[in-house]
């Protein structure tokens, strides 16, 4: 028997932008940007890009209002990479 491949969100999480969510993970608490989230009880096991990296993808893509700063990356991978 073969099992379906999904993932479960809980009520309440917020995904942001660029985030990767592994099939059969289940997100608990709301993930960071540009993080890639996996696990039963998910949390992030890595970020898809490096701050810099990231930086040039948000500028290219937003405008300078809706850009996420150094300062919140560095937070954000602060806070979620545990």
């Amino acid at each position: 028997m073969k099992l379906p491949i999904r993932a479960v969100i809980l009520k309440g999480v917020e995904i942001d932008r660029g985030s990767i969510i592994v099939a059969n993970a289940v997100v608990t608490r709301s993930v960071s940007p540009y993080s890639v989230v996996a696990g039963v009880l998910a949390k992030v096991i890595k970020w898809r890009w490096k701050i810099a990296d990231i930086i040039k993808h948000e500028e290219c893509l937003y405008p300078v209002k809706k850009k996420i700063s150094i300062s919140d990356l560095e937070s954000y991978r602060k806070q979620y990479f545990v």
